[in-house]
C-alpha cells in the first residue's frame, strides 16, 4: 500500500468516525416518524388541557398538575409522546393521577399563554416535564427524555413527593 493510499484510507476513517458520532448525538432530525417506530404516529391518549383551557378552569385542580413542555419539531418530544403518552397504561396512569397540561410550541412563535408558562417555569429545553402539587405546591421537573421507564419512575416519585 502506498503512502498516498494510507493517507486517503486514514482520512476516510476519520470522516466516517465523525459522522458516526454526529449520528449518535443528533440521530433524530426531528422530521417525520421516528426510526424504529411505526410509520404512522400513535394517537396521544392523555386528556390534555391547553394553557388556555387550564387557566379557565372554574376551580383549582384537585390533583397535581403535570406540565408537558414540548415542541412540534423536537425529536425527543416525539419519542416521549409515542412511548408514554400514546401507551394505554401510561396514559391511564397520567389521566388518573394528574391534571395534565400540554404547552406545545409550534413551528414559529408560541402563543402567549405558552410563552407565559415557559417564562414562569424558566423553560429552556424540550421536552421538560414539571409536576406541581395542588395550590401551586411543591414542584419536581425532568428535562429531556430518558426513556419510558425512567419517565414513569419520575412521575410516580413526583406524585408521592408533591402529595406530602
Amino acid at each position: 500500500m502506498s503512502k498516498k493510499q494510507a493517507v486517503v484510507i486514514g482520512a476516510l476513517c476519520i470522516v466516517l468516525g465523525i459522522a458516526g458520532v454526529v449520528i449518535q448525538i443528533f440521530g433524530d432530525s426531528g422530521h417525520g416518524p421516528e426510526e424504529g417506530h411505526s410509520d404512522s404516529p400513535k394517537p396521544d391518549l392523555v386528556k390534555w388541557e391547553t394553557p388556555e383551557t387550564f387557566s379557565q378552569l372554574a376551580s383549582a385542580p384537585t390533583k397535581p398538575v403535570l406540565y408537558d413542555f414540548s415542541a412540534v419539531w423536537c425529536g425527543p418530544c416525539k419519542r416521549l409522546a409515542h412511548d408514554v403518552f400514546a401507551d394505554t397504561d401510561s396514559a391511564a396512569f397520567i389521566n388518573e393521577n394528574f391534571t395534565p397540561v400540554q404547552a406545545m410550541e409550534p413551528d414559529g412563535e408560541p402563543p402567549q399563554p405558552v410563552q407565559e408558562l415557559q417564562k414562569k417555569f424558566g423553560i429552556r429545553n424540550f421536552p421538560t416535564l414539571i409536576v406541581q402539587g395542588t395550590n401551586n405546591g411543591p414542584m419536581r421537573s425532568i428535562v429531556g427524555y430518558p426513556g419510558k421507564d425512567e419517565t414513569l419512575n419520575f412521575l410516580k416519585q413526583s406524585l408521592a413527593e408533591v402529595a406530602k
